[in-house]
C-alpha cells in the first residue's frame, strides 16, 4: 500500500513516506526476532525497489533516478539496520522476560521456604503464629469464636529410640500428611 503511494506521489513528496516504512519495525520489537523482522525489511526494499523500475518506465517525468536510487538505498540500509536492532531488543526483552520469571520461581520458593517446615512441608511456626495473630485480630472484629487445637504424639522419643531419628522423621511426614488430609481448606494445620 506505501508503496502504491509513493508510486503516485510526486517526486519530492515521497520521502515523506519513508517514515512509515519504518512503523512495523517499531511494534515488531515485540513480537518478531532478527529474522522475521528481516523478512518485512527485505520485502520492504523490495516493493521499494520494484517501483523504481515501474516510475522509469509508466512515469518518467516523476523520476529523479540518481536522488531515487540514493534514496532506495538509504532507505534499504535503514531498515537492515532496524531488523538486526530491532531483533537485538526483542532477544533482550525475551532474556528480560525469562529472567524475571526465574526470578519469581526464586521468590515463590523463597515465600514458601519461609512459611513451610523442611521436615513435613506444612506450615511451620512463624506461619502458624501469624495465622493465629490474623484469626484473632478477625475474631476481636467481627466477634465470631475461632479454635486452636494443639496435638502431641505420645512417647514420641520412644520411636526416635526404636526406629533413629530417619524414622522418626518418615513417623512425622507420615502423622502430618494423614492429619493434613482431615483438614478442610478454610483452616490451618501446621508443624508447632
Amino acid at each position: 500500500v506505501m508503496t502504491a503511494a509513493m508510486y503516485y506521489t510526486r517526486n519530492d513528496a515521497r520521502t515523506l513516506f519513508h517514515a512509515v516504512f519504518f512503523m512495523p519495525f517499531l511494534f515488531g520489537i515485540f513480537r518478531l526476532g532478527t529474522r522475521d523482522l528481516l523478512v518485512v525489511a527485505l520485502i520492504a526494499a523490495g516493493c521499494y525497489g520494484a517501483m523504481i523500475p515501474m516510475l522509469s518506465v509508466f512515469r518518467p517525468q516523476e523520476l529523479d533516478l540518481p536522488t531515487e536510487l540514493l534514496r532506495w538505498g538509504v532507505m534499504s540500509t535503514m531498515l537492515i539496520w532496524f531488523a538486526f536492532m530491532g531483533g537485538y531488543i526483542s532477544r533482550l526483552r525475551k532474556h528480560l522476560a525469562d529472567n524475571q520469571a526465574g526470578l519469581e520461581h526464586a521468590l515463590s520458593t523463597i515465600r514458601d521456604m519461609a512459611v513451610r517446615d523442611e521436615l513435613t512441608g506444612m506450615h511451620n511456626r512463624r506461619f502458624l503464629m501469624d495465622a493465629l495473630d490474623q484469626q484473632h485480630a478477625r475474631s476481636a472484629r467481627t466477634g465470631e469464636s475461632f479454635c486452636v487445637a494443639l496435638i502431641d504424639i505420645d512417647h514420641f522419643k520412644r520411636v526416635n529410640d526404636t526406629l533413629g531419628h530417619a524414622g522418626g522423621d518418615a513417623v512425622l511426614r507420615d502423622f502430618s500428611a494423614k492429619a493434613a488430609e482431615g483438614v478442610r481448606a478454610i483452616d490451618f494445620f501446621g508443624r508447632y
